[in-house]
């Protein structure tokens, strides 16, 4: 599918804010999202410093929601664990 059909298929469905984080996260989920065939994009993205960026939305379509929330879960998980030195 071309992106002209992908960007069309994702503005006929509702699109909704999955988590707000700070960009170098965010790149990280949607790289995690894209690999299990989640569509998503970043919004809120500081173009000129990129790798300072905070509040970066990650944007997904409603239908990916529970697929999608179990990889922030265990991405958090994951997260946690290394700063507790797990």
């Amino acid at each position: 599918m071309g992106d002209n059909c992908k960007h069309q298929a994702m503005k006929d469905e509702k699109i909704i804010t999955l988590a707000t984080r700070t960009f170098e996260h965010a790149q990280i989920i949607r790289s995690l999202l894209e690999s299990e065939d989640i569509e998503c994009f970043l919004e809120n993205v500081n173009l000129i410093q990129g790798a300072v960026s905070e509040g970066v939305k990650i944007r997904i379509r409603e239908t990916d929601l529970d697929k999608a929330v179990q990889i922030m879960e265990e991405v958090e998980k994951t997260r946690t664990d290394k700063s507790r030195g797990a």
